[in-house]
């Protein structure tokens, strides 16, 4: 019966090593803030700045705290940041943050053809182009990160 249940006991330990992220990945979260104040519902993307690495998005609170829905791999990542109003799509269901959907709504609001849609950007077009933003950051941070936005 003892040797019974190390086997289950070492088989359980081994299952769940195989089951947690890959080596080198980090779980990311922090704040963003616009003119001091915290930023809710704003969605918030890592894009890898070399060819290694993933692309992963979160959305803030009403705190403006945001935590990855993905753990990433080491490396460098541009972050934008994003908030809209109004229609999202012309059909019943919004865009989900991280589909190619989203973001080509995302790229063209940067390109003013947002407006012609009726949808309104909330965050200035230079934090939500992976080529222009400000932010860059190495992934593992062992701080929580804090993205400050200017309203002008």
């Amino acid at each position: 019966m003892r040797v019974r249940s190390l086997c289950l006991l070492t088989w359980a330990a081994m299952v769940l090593a195989g089951t947690g992220c890959g080596p080198g990945e980090s779980s990311v979260s922090g704040v963003v803030n616009m003119d001091g104040q915290p930023l809710d519902h704003a969605t918030v993307m890592f894009h890898p700045t070399t060819g290694k690495g993933k692309t992963a998005s979160g959305l803030s609170d009403s705190n403006g705290s945001f935590k990855l829905s993905e753990m990433l791999p080491a490396g460098e990542y541009a972050v934008t940041v994003s908030k809209t109003e109004g229609p999202m799509s012309g059909g019943d269901k919004p865009l989900v943050p991280g589909t190619p959907e989203y973001n080509k709504a995302m790229q063209d609001m940067s390109k003013k053809k947002g407006a012609k849609a009726g949808v309104k950007s909330l965050v200035p077009s230079q934090y939500t182009d992976a080529g222009k933003t400000p932010f860059k950051f190495r992934i593992p941070q062992s701080d929580p990160i804090t993205l400050e936005l200017k309203s002008k």
